[in-house]
């Protein structure tokens, strides 16, 4: 289970009082921790408390929380950046707990559901949204996923501020771009030193943020659910197009190696 320390406590009831005064829902990304129990599967690259022997793993996750209710929807981080966020297969192969970034953001552990968050309106109606983290957004058959699911929108919150002012975060918001017209669906991003906008179905990007620039965006979307072939079907297509190049491929090296066998048989 998840278990809020004390301290964490009395900021989430801060944060309560806020949202419920503004009776605005909030999105944000927060460190969240979770304490297995004896009966759970804990992963062998689980961390350790030395003092009890207890397992836990934190997590890179973005919580929902809304006007006058209890309850928080979490969603952890799925596709971790390999090395920054976690070193591939380590839930595998331990010992490559070494080679970890000495940062205390190399061992984030991997969720494990594509979360559809649930948002009620002011009109008491509800929408269904899914919150990609950071460098989630690149990959197009995951962020289907969330769509097949029945996400009717979508946001991303990132960091991009360690790029600077260099092309990686305009590089990063127009994958964005590609995922809105893949799956028909507004999306809200949000981002630290990078770039915030609103990107329509279409591809077109909604009063983009300057770089390191702190302002508020607000602009009225649309939840929708119908699905584009892609979100149905994914990478079809184009695993169409490698199976069928594979096996023109395999025909020709065929055809060769008839002709090479003949000729050599001719020969002898």
């Amino acid at each position: 289970m998840t278990s809020i320390a004390p301290q964490n406590l009395y900021i989430l009831e801060q944060l309560r009082a806020k949202v419920d005064s503004m009776n605005t829902a909030l999105l944000t990304g927060i460190p969240d921790v979770h304490y297995y129990r004896q009966d759970e599967k804990i992963p062998t690259s689980s961390k350790v408390i030395e003092a009890t022997g207890q397992r836990y793993d934190t997590f890179n996750s973005s919580m929902l929380v809304q006007p006058h209710s209890r309850e928080i929807q979490k969603y952890a981080k799925i596709r971790l950046v390999p090395f920054a966020e976690r070193v591939p297969y380590l839930e595998f192969y331990p010992f490559l707990e070494t080679l970890q970034w000495n940062l205390g953001l190399g061992g984030w552990g991997i969720g494990t559901d594509t979360t559809v968050f649930q948002l009620r309106l002011r009109d008491s109606a509800t929408v269904t949204f899914s919150n990609l983290i950071c460098y989630e957004s690149i990959y197009p058959g995951f962020v289907a996923e969330f769509v097949r699911k029945g996400a009717q929108f979508l946001t991303i919150v990132t960091n991009d501020s360690w790029w600077g002012n260099l092309q990686g975060p305009y590089q990063h918001q127009q994958y964005a771009v590609l995922r809105a017209v893949e799956n028909r669906r507004w999306i809200a991003r949000c981002a630290n030193g990078g770039i915030s906008c609103l990107i329509d179905p279409w591809g077109r990007v909604v009063a983009p943020t300057k770089m390191f620039t702190r302002t508020v965006l607000s602009a009225a979307i649309e939840a929708r659910s119908e699905r584009t072939f892609y979100a149905q079907h994914g990478d079809v297509f184009a695993q169409g197009c490698l199976m069928t190049s594979g096996l023109l491929l395999a025909a020709a090296l065929g055809q060769k190696l008839r002709v090479f066998i003949r000729t050599r048989s001719e020969i002898a």
